[in-house]
């Protein structure tokens, strides 16, 4: 017969267990005990084998909720499963420690421009700390303490929003993407450094900005230091202000000559993923900076990168003690950093060289939408005939003032509209 609520709730007890089997699922029984004790039970065969399984009591599972059980069992049977996991299905798969899951997490940022960097932020700053802890446990707590110890006891000034900013994008992806744990322990948390000390600097008015006769003088005592990399690298910096890691990554395909805009010369085509704006750059060079290549291949041709250290095939990265290198050389009296090289030669190029402002963007590599606004759309000239003079008689002027020239401004070959 077909069980219906009502018959379940009347059936009486007897002297003896009895079943009343139900046609509307095969194998399904409520099992009737003389102390009045109802029960599920179902039969199904199992590797060419009758098994029989307990569903629970009624009430407590109701005549639809067997049924339901009964379904999913027979189903998995007939897929070679084990009917008992629908009963009690196994535990889910323990999450992840941190390393773990950030060495997963960094596998997906592998075109990221910045990925050796921010791999290398977990490594120094997460992992010591949480590195043990399952995913799913690591609290809003740990994250705050992990922060507050690189603020207070590492007395870092920027780094720790930096650890901030990855470890939100880890949890997003660890929350969203892998499912590891249903919340984001970062949720509601600020960054914890208000301003960072170039925030405050450019708040304040001032950020450092490096003379002509300072730039000068770096350029000449670079060549000097005692370095495989540095002499060159710092020289290439001055020459061309590209942000410091399109220089230290920089390999030797990407140094080609190029035919391009009307322009002929050697050039850097560096890819888009390893821009920040994510867009190729062709980058013309003086020759001053071709000279220094060209002797820079005789020391590191063999390897990927320009600026390896001979014998290794791997980009600089010793850039804490190479700035502090710097300062020392040129022993200023103001406080800067290698961004504010960047920074410094863009300034000469407007103020010594009196370089067009939309040239002086273009060599900086900023967006073409800054530049041109929607004309971007329609205007594809790189300009780098103008990027080259203007790169050209920076070089001209830094070598002219070293000679003892003067810091006159040299005005560039043409106009630049």
């Amino acid at each position: 017969m077909r069980l219906t609520d009502a018959a379940v709730k009347a059936a009486k007890a007897g002297s003896s267990t009895k079943d009343m089997c139900d046609a509307g699922a095969v194998g399904l029984c409520l099992r009737v005990q003389p102390s009045g004790t109802k029960t599920w039970g179902l039969r199904v065969s199992v590797a060419g084998k009758q098994r029989r399984f307990n569903l629970g009591e009624y009430p407590a599972t109701s005549l639809a909720e067997a049924r339901d059980l009964a379904a999913r069992m027979k189903k998995a049977a007939s897929r070679g499963q084990d009917p008992a996991d629908v009963l009690s299905p196994p535990a889910p798969p323990a999450a992840p420690t941190m390393r773990e899951a950030i060495g997963t997490f960094m596998e997906t940022k592998s075109d990221n421009r910045s990925q050796a960097q921010e791999r290398k932020r977990f490594e120094l700053h997460v992992a010591p700390i949480l590195g043990d802890k399952p995913v799913d446990t690591v609290t809003k707590g740990d994250i705050d303490g992990l922060l507050h110890a690189l603020v207070h006891k590492a007395a870092m000034r920027s780094e720790p929003n930096r650890v901030f900013g990855s470890l939100k994008g880890f949890w997003s992806w660890a929350v969203y993407q892998r499912g590891y744990r249903p919340d984001d322990p970062t949720a509601g948390m600020n960054r914890p450094i208000k301003l960072e000390p170039s925030q405050v600097r450019q708040k304040a008015g001032t950020v450092a900005v490096l003379a002509l006769p300072e730039i000068c003088s770096l350029y000449q005592l670079a060549s000097a230091l005692p370095s495989s990399v540095l002499p060159d690298l710092a020289r290439c910096m001055i020459a061309v202000p590209l942000r410091r890691e399109e220089w230290t990554q920089l390999r030797w395909a990407e140094v080609r000559e190029v035919v391009e805009d009307g322009w002929r010369g050697w050039a850097l085509k560096i890819p888009a993923a390893r821009m920040k704006g994510r867009r190729e750059a062709v980058v013309p060079l003086p020759r001053q900076v071709v000279t220094i290549l060209e002797d820079r291949r005789r020391l590191t041709g063999n390897s990927d990168y320009v600026f390896a250290v001979p014998g290794r095939n791997a980009p600089f990265g010793g850039w804490k003690r190479a700035a502090e290198t710097l300062r020392q050389a040129l022993g200023s009296a103001t406080e800067w950093t290698v961004h504010d090289i960047r920074r410094s030669v863009a300034t000469a190029l407007a103020r010594d060289v009196r370089a067009d402002e939309g040239i002086i963007k273009r060599i900086l590599q900023h967006s073409e939408g800054s530049l041109l606004g929607v004309t971007a759309i329609y205007q594809k000239s790189r300009r780098l005939k103008e990027q080259a003079e203007t790169l050209q008689s920076w070089c001209d002027l830094i070598e002219q003032t070293i000679a003892g020239g003067g810091a006159e401004v040299i005005p560039l070959a043409g106009a630049h509209a």
